[in-house]
């Protein structure tokens, strides 16, 4: 799959994520339907560390290829702070129909985790955790 082939670094993030939205014709509606799906797959692991992500919230950042308008209402029940979470944004029309993506934020481009990485200009100990091959770029 696509997906499958950006995760693997095999496709670019860039050209991944157009063909993906290139196949969809997505609203608001759906939207929500896949914020409530997700919430119901957050990880036991995730959801037992709620009090340290709350503790730990000002140095705690995500960064996802997803879209902020998914990602958000999936994780700020944990005391996150959405000025630390970054991922890609929908555009959408008066209707509610999504039209497109920000194709000029960093996280809508090949190597936009390292971009944005570099934009943010942390310093200290940074730990990544991370499940495909944008993520392993970071390093």
């Amino acid at each position: 799959t696509i997906t499958a082939q950006a995760m693997e670094g095999k496709m670019g993030f860039k050209e991944s994520l157009a063909a993906r939205f290139a196949s969809l014709a997505l609203n608001a509606h759906h939207i929500q339907q896949t914020i409530a799906i997700l919430k119901d797959k957050i990880t036991p692991s995730f959801i037992r560390n709620q009090a340290f992500l709350k503790k730990h919230a000002d140095n705690i950042i995500i960064l996802s290829g997803s879209f902020i308008d998914i990602v958000w209402p999936v994780v700020k029940n944990f005391g996150l702070k959405r000025e630390n979470v970054y991922a890609n944004r929908l555009l959408y029309d008066y209707d509610g129909n999504i039209h497109g993506y920000d194709r000029d934020f960093p996280l809508a481009h090949n190597q936009g985790k390292v971009l944005l990485m570099q934009q943010l200009k942390l310093t200290g100990d940074i730990v990544v955790l991370g499940d495909g091959y944008n993520d392993y770029e970071i390093k």
